[in-house]
């Protein structure tokens, strides 16, 4: 067997085993990020972006980079529309392909030289950019690894949506309520096997119905699902996000005292009173309340979630938006 036919064994062998380990997993992001890692280190390229669609909406958002030398243009490449003409043409290709500077200029700026279209029964579902590689030019073989490469993804990619379906809220794309309580439960089970400590945190945009009613239907679905991102975006890749009810949001913190989960929130809750959230083309501000409590293993799902509900409601009565936690609750019943 000479050099070039071991090499391609070899890359053969990384590919299988890339891909058994992504076909097995459910979250999206570690798929993505198992992805791009395991293709730059195989191919030896710079720098990385990939891009998934959406579930519920059309456009393509990027959800991982590896890019240590171009962080300052990741907002730049943040989003990308359905209408654009950057993913029409993705949309025609079926295979990996160099593209020509002239025609996607933001890409070249940070030393995109290959795309990588994902897809699933002839629909784009996500795409990759490629940066050089840091020795010599793409040669055939890289793109026949990625070519086979995209299918893995593909389809790990396709399971992993259709798990998100049935877990998901349509509305934010966030986790919905019925899935919080399997996670909770298996949260309180392992905090009291494994004496673990985690926090829940319950969120809710201030005077929110009322909004609702002067502007419509429209405003709550536009306002949570950039609400939604925007916290998610916040959160460390630890923490799971959940919609409860109507704009009640909850966030369980592993590993998380009520002290430091109570910074992380209003840490949180500034960012988000900063922020400019849009509705039909104008800015619009929104504050929010939060409660947080720990859990005790001397306690049951039901009474953890009315420490947090009671922590909640003491920060909503307070006329300045604030977060609260279940001790701060304790104190003022005293």
């Amino acid at each position: 067997m000479n050099t070039k036919e071991e090499q391609y064994v070899l890359s053969l062998e990384s590919l299988i085993d890339i891909a058994s380990s992504m076909i097995r997993e459910k979250d999206l992001k570690k798929i993505m990020e198992t992805a791009l890692i395991s293709c730059m280190g195989e191919l030896n390229i710079k720098n990385g972006f990939f891009y998934l669609k959406k579930l519920f909406s059309g456009s393509y958002e990027m959800v991982f980079s590896k890019a240590p030398e171009n962080k300052e243009l990741e907002d730049d490449l943040q989003a990308i529309g359905f209408e654009d003409n950057i993913v029409r043409f993705i949309s025609e290709k079926n295979s990996s392909f160099i593209y020509e500077p002239v025609i996607f200029p933001l890409f070249s700026s940070v030393g995109t030289r290959v795309i990588l279209p994902l897809k699933v029964r002839g629909l784009l579902i996500g795409f990759v950019l490629l940066g050089e590689k840091y020795f010599g030019n793409f040669q055939k073989d890289d793109f026949a690894f990625l070519d086979q490469f995209s299918q893995f993804v593909s389809y790990a990619l396709e399971n992993a949506m259709l798990y998100s379906l049935i877990t998901h809220d349509i509305e934010t794309g966030l986790y919905h309520s019925e899935y919080f309580k399997k996670r909770i439960n298996e949260a309180i089970y392992e905090a009291k096997r494994y004496d673990r400590v985690f926090s829940l945190a319950l969120i809710e945009i201030d005077d929110f119905s009322e909004a609702v009613k002067t502007h419509g239907d429209s405003y709550q679905t536009q306002i949570l699902s950039q609400l939604s991102s925007f916290i998610q975006r916040n959160l460390r890749i630890t923490d799971l996000i959940f919609r409860l009810k109507d704009n009640r949001l909850a966030i369980i913190l592993p590993d998380t005292t009520e002290q430091d989960g109570s910074f992380l929130c209003e840490r949180l809750r500034n960012r988000i009173e900063k922020e400019d959230f849009m509705f039909l083309g104008r800015k619009s501000k929104i504050t929010a309340s939060v409660g947080i409590a720990e859990f005790n293993e001397n306690i049951e799902e039901i009474e953890f979630m009315e420490c947090a509900v009671k922590a909640l409601q003491l920060a909503k009565d307070n006329p300045d938006s604030q977060t609260v936690s279940y001790s701060d609750y304790l104190r003022e019943s005293e």
